[in-house]
């Protein structure tokens, strides 16, 4: 059988599934959008093929060059590896069967992301983008089939975790070697966050409840993920604090091998993020007999059960987190070791990875393979180029295609309504808001300044990955120009949900500024905010230049990023230290000589 998979090559997701398909001996090819550097397919018995950059402003091109490649490659099925792009593209193909793997539901959930997020799972659903979808969630899975979806169309694939890899022992001179590398010396317990420090993973909430633990039970915490995005440097303002600072290790991401040593090392294994479904790194920690603790969550709940093999904690609560780190430290050895053996018992049994390629090769794939593809009709084709359209960020041809579409589609409406108010930019601002962002904020925006600090205690936290469908509901503010209120308001959001302020202030001039080009009120947000640090300046040097070098704000702002740039964060990570601090310095000096004189340069 010859298969093709689309995605992210860069993921190890994709990654160790081609791989290990190929070992056992299906012709395997991979499309994704670019190489990994110093990456050899060939090696491992797979085909590459990279997306030429120049195709995403030919939306039709790209997907005639997909076609080809499965044409040439002669493919019996092809494999989507999530509902992003590139793995997207493969909704738009019509040659051969696919199957889908879900990824993320994060940005459907998101009141502010783009309504094609929810547009592709609607398709799915449907049957129009897929003729099957692949879960790796069992609660989920029953979900969609609990709605209607037919059980035929679904395969339940938890991926999990190749044991072999993740063995119930380890070498005790790999661990003492992996002690001494990060310092984990001196009888202190182990917390590890395995889990990349985006916001929704919720690493600063771990962060700010150490020291409390600490005091009853010292420890060192490790930290690491697949890699540290810019939001890593809203931790900034915790690890100012040395007894925060002192108890924490930022390691860079870890190979399996060492993966596997960190996971027996611990006492726990925490990953409280917000909007997972099947983490690796929860399989894996199980699978090593290491102790998990878990946010509350409908679907990572389905592997861990508070009290009974491990320990669960609701959204944002440090009181909470506090007591399940205690528990969980002091959690007696004889329990600890019952937990870790029942917990692999359940990976061997439901999550093992070399079970799933079985079934995968001998029934699922064989099942895709001689299933016809959907075809679709005219009307359907124009709704189905908009979202091409759409996917690759080309708004006005995904307005022409929707309005030619069915307009009895689910979220047609909706989807018009919001490529117009993007293609107005500003001037869509209005309506985009009007129906766009999380009610709750927005409805805390209407009453008595006196009265919304305690109603807000009643406010759920945000699904966003960005926190962008709460900043959306804060418009009624920003459209009467009520900076105060708005920096209050923020205030009061950060403090509800024990967050940094400085998170709050960066997002809101990405979605303010960058989303809807709003830059004059995201300077203002920039010049008058208390928060600062290194978080704030690429935000800062972005309005800046946005502005142009004869806008009164222009050096204020250049200034801004200077003070904000004076303290290395490279304990954090050498790398976030020279692209996120070091960076914005350098371009900041080298325009300060462009900047207008200091007079009346002040913003009200």
């Amino acid at each position: 059988m010859r298969v093709a998979h689309i995605g992210w090559l860069a993921s190890t997701h994709l990654k160790r599934r081609a791989e290990a398909l190929a070992a056992r001996g299906l012709s395997t090819l991979v499309i994704t959008d670019r190489a990994v550097p110093g990456y050899d397919p060939v090696a491992h018995g797979m085909e590459l093929a990279v997306i030429p950059e120049r195709l995403k402003a030919e939306p039709a091109a790209l997907v005639s060059w997909v076609e080809d490649v499965l044409s040439r490659f002669g493919a019996d099925l092809l494999h989507l590896h999530s509902t992003h792009y590139p793995a997207s593209l493969g909704f738009f193909i019509r040659s051969i069967p696919r199957v889908t793997s879900i990824w993320d539901f994060c940005y459907s959930m998101d009141e502010a992301s783009p309504l094609f997020h929810r547009a592709i799972l609607e398709g799915l659903f449907t049957g129009e983008l897929s003729e099957y979808v692949s879960f790796s969630s069992p609660r989920i899975m029953a979900e969609w089939i609990n709605r209607g979806f037919p059980s035929e169309r679904a395969f339940s694939h938890s991926w999990g975790v190749d044991l072999a890899r993740f063995p119930e022992k380890v070498d005790l001179p790999e661990m003492n070697g992996f002690r001494e590398r990060f310092g984990l010396n001196g009888g202190r317990k182990i917390i590890f966050s395995p889990r990349t420090p985006s916001i929704q993973a919720n690493v600063d909430l771990l962060l700010s409840v150490l020291p409390r633990v600490n005091s009853e039970v010292p420890l060192i915490c490790l930290v690491t993920g697949h890699s540290l995005p810019r939001e890593t440097l809203y931790l900034e303002p915790l690890l100012a604090d040395p007894a925060v600072k002192d108890l924490v290790r930022f390691v860079p991401p870890l190979e399996i091998e060492e993966l596997r040593l960190a996971y027996h090392l611990a006492d726990v294994m925490i990953s409280i993020h917000g909007n997972d479904h099947n983490p690796a790194t929860l399989l894996e920690a199980m699978a090593c007999g290491c102790l998990p603790l878990i946010q509350e969550s409908g679907n990572v709940q389905y592997w861990v059960s508070d009290g009974e093999n491990g320990f669960t904690v609701p959204s944002r609560d440090p009181d909470g987190l506090t007591a399940a780190l205690l528990c969980a430290l002091r959690l007696p050895e004889s329990k600890r070791r019952e937990w870790g053996m029942k917990n692999r018992d359940r990976i061997k049994a439901e999550a093992d990875f070399s079970r799933t390629l079985a079934r995968i090769v001998e029934t699922d794939y064989p099942a895709v393979a001689v299933t016809e593809p959907v075809k679709g009709s005219r009307r359907d084709s124009d709704f189905l180029q908009g979202l091409l359209a759409d996917i690759l960020g080309r708004n006005a041809e995904a307005l022409e295609s929707y309005r030619k579409a069915k307009q009895n589609r689910p979220l047609i409406s909706g989807l018009i309504r919001e490529k117009e108010a993007f293609a107005r930019g500003r001037g869509g601002i209005d309506d985009f808001h009007s129906t766009r962002g999380h009610t709750g904020v927005r409805r805390l925006c209407g009453l008595a300044q006196k009265d919304r600090e305690a109603a807000a205690q009643a406010i759920d936290y945000t699904r966003s990955m960005f926190r962008h469908d709460v900043l959306a509901g804060l418009y009624p503010l920003f459209r009467a120009g009520r900076m105060d209120e708005y920096l209050e308001m923020i205030r009061i959001l950060a403090d509800r949900f024990h967050t940094e302020e400085v998170s709050w202030v960066a997002e809101s001039v990405l979605w303010w500024g960058r989303r809807w080009s709003a830059w004059e009120f995201a300077s203002q947000l920039l010049l008058r905010t208390e928060a600062g640090g290194a978080g704030l300046a690429a935000p800062a040097l972005e309005a800046a230049e946005a502005l142009g070098s004869r806008h009164p704000a222009y050096g204020l702002l250049l200034g801004r990023v200077l003070r904000w740039t004076e303290e290395s964060v490279a304990n954090i990570h050498p790398e976030l230290d020279e692209t996120f601090r070091m960076r914005p310095r350098e371009r900041a000096l080298a325009f300060m000589a462009q900047a207008i004189p200091e007079e009346g340069r002040g913003i009200s």
